[in-house]
């Protein structure tokens, strides 16, 4: 064997050319991260942004808590996943975080955010990814669902509280029916298992992954946590910026733009920006907030939640260390 070939001029052992391939994939996500950020950035009105966050006295205690709630936000993200893959692949609480992360990364620069099921079993080992893959699968739909039913309830409170009819009691009705229907398949073991049954059984063997009831209860439990959250990040950055209004009323707003964006809207994280801000002006406006004041929030909103964690965890697999 030639010693050169192992070791390079310093006399350190050279990782093997698989490595560094993945090490030049990784690199690569992050700069597609970065250019993503850049192209995005320009169509951004940041010079009215700035200039309404130099007029506006901004109440930092608020502010400090709208930052830190971030953590809160994955906190929930970060244990169903751990919850979700523990009888597949046991994962640490720091090893569930950089899967979260590097699917947030891959999600962000793929359409439909499918770079997020590579992302996070990005470190699994072989014999465990296609199962990682459905479990993901079964979050993705929990989260569309919760999204769905908050949704719902804020239709049914916006209906109410204005006594004016936005939808028909037959589309409320027929939409409370349908999340009903999708809760049962989604913790129903036994009807996805008759409904797969015509599939051939290596196929059921990988898309009927056996998820433990209680399991399935917490993911949805945490998941419907993020997601008030979430909302709640919004009031307190509404508050930061000396905006007054009601928590029911922010809480219909962000989850009608949220169910919007679940529906299709948001092709991926990028352009779930501009709609989220557009659905938000639409909405907002109508309680005396200022079109510039909405796109001042959702754009720090994103940056926070989305480009942040994005940022990291493309990052992550470039300086961490690989067997």
């Amino acid at each position: 064997m030639n010693i050169s070939n192992v070791f390079d001029r310093k006399g350190q052992q050279k990782p093997p050319v698989p490595q560094i391939i993945l090490r030049l994939l990784n690199a690569l996500l992050l700069i597609l991260v970065i250019i993503y950020f850049a192209y995005k950035i320009p169509k951004i009105d940041l010079k009215s942004i700035i200039e309404n966050l130099k007029t506006t006295k901004i109440i930092v205690p608020y502010f400090i808590i709208t930052c830190s709630l971030l953590f809160l936000n994955y906190f929930f993200e970060i244990k169903k996943w751990q919850l979700l893959v523990k009888a597949t692949e046991h994962r640490t609480y720091l090893q569930a975080s950089k899967d979260v992360l590097l699917g947030s990364a891959a999600g962000l620069i793929t359409p439909f955010m499918l770079g997020d099921f590579m992302g996070r079993t990005y470190s699994f080992s072989k014999k465990n990814t296609a199962q990682a893959l459905v479990l993901n699968a079964f979050n993705s739909f929990t989260q569309t669902w919760v999204a769905m039913v908050l949704g719902l309830i804020s239709l049914i409170l916006l209906v109410i509280n204005r006594k004016q009819i936005y939808v028909s009691n037959g589309t409320l009705l027929g939409f409370s029916i349908f999340c009903f229907v999708c809760l049962v398949l989604l913790l129903n073991t036994k009807i996805k298992q008759k409904l797969g049954s015509i599939l051939p059984t290596n196929i059921q063997t990988l898309l009927l992954v056996q998820i433990d009831i209680k399991v399935k209860l917490l993911v949805v439990l945490f998941t419907f946590c993020r997601n008030l959250v979430f909302v709640v990040q919004y009031a307190f950055l509404f508050a930061a910026l000396g905006i007054t209004l009601d928590f029911q009323t922010i809480f219909i707003g962000i989850n009608l733009v949220l169910l919007a964006k679940t529906v299709g809207f948001g092709i991926n994280v990028l352009g779930e920006l501009s709609m989220r801000s557009i659905l938000s002006v639409q909405f907002f406006e109508n309680y005396g907030v200022s079109s510039i004041h909405i796109l001042c929030i959702t754009f720090i909103i994103w940056l926070l939640n989305v480009i942040l964690p994005a940022f990291i965890g493309a990052a992550i697999p470039i300086f961490s260390k690989k067997s």
